[in-house]
């Protein structure tokens, strides 16, 4: 195993597009180096043409093959974004009657307040004697018997 150093000068895809490897400009002068499957989708996030990165490689084949890669110029400050929560409410006959359309004001509310949340009404969630019930998206928790006064409490716990 042996490391390369130089400039990402080009991507070298396949017919349909797919990225296999790129070419970069080495102090030996240019190579191509391989790209597995796995790495494939992170070079196409991460690399940016024209940007220096050290890539350790492994020779399968005759050709150079990428093991792992990383970049050596500083990225830009990612700002720092929140992923939005979107709480899918049951919009049912008994969570309606066990509080579910003040909760849903209340959930409007505190979207207000909070840029990033997002309000959406949904079928049945189960446990229909337990409400009303909510499911907290992206990480897809579900919470039972929720109350106008527990809204700041599951945010806070989802940010």
């Amino acid at each position: 195993m042996k490391f390369v150093q130089g400039k990402y000068l080009q991507a070298i895809e396949s017919a349909k597009g797919k990225l296999k490897g790129m070419q970069l400009e080495t102090a030996q002068g240019q190579q191509i180096v391989h790209l597995p499957k796995p790495l494939r989708a992170i070079a196409q996030q991460e690399l940016v043409l024209g940007e220096d990165i050290r890539i350790w490689t492994a020779p399968k084949k005759q050709r150079l093959w990428a093991i792992a890669f990383i970049p050596l110029s500083p990225k830009a400050s990612i700002p720092n974004m929140l992923a939005p929560i979107t709480v899918q409410l049951c919009q049912k006959k008994n969570c309606c009657k066990r509080g579910g359309d003040a909760l849903w004001q209340a959930f409007e509310a505190a979207a207000g307040q909070h840029k990033h949340l997002k309000i959406t009404s949904v079928g049945c969630l189960g446990g229909c004697k337990h409400g009303p019930n909510i499911r907290l998206l992206p990480t897809n928790v579900k919470y039972y018997h929720v109350q106008p006064s527990d809204i700041d409490g599951l945010i806070d716990h989802q940010l």
